[in-house]
């Protein structure tokens, strides 16, 4: 299934459950906890880059200065039900007359 759901500035890959969205304070855009962990040690975990707008955002080693972005994981858990849902779904069989 193509992606459709939100996706991390960084590595581009669409949040999950597993993969969290983080806010970057300073400018209020998401990444993903492995982005802002690679970000943080490009830096020597003082600060690290957003990813969209490059806005430096100061963590002085602590990624809990990051906060969860919990709207942003409320709604891609709403997304994975539906896609859940749709994978249950059956789907009629298009007639072969209509296909010709």
């Amino acid at each position: 299934m193509a992606q459709v759901g939100p996706k991390c500035d960084g590595c581009k890959l669409e949040y999950t459950p597993e993969r969290v969205a983080l806010i970057i304070r300073e400018c209020g855009h998401s990444i993903c906890t492995d982005c802002a962990k690679k970000a943080a040690y490009d830096y020597y975990d003082h600060y690290l880059h957003c990813p969209h707008c490059s806005l430096p955002s100061v963590i002085n080693g602590n990624l809990k200065r990051l906060h969860t972005n919990f709207s942003l994981i409320k709604f891609v858990s709403e997304i994975a039900k539906i896609r859940e849902e749709l994978e249950k779904a059956e789907v009629p069989e298009v007639p072969p007359e209509i296909i010709d």
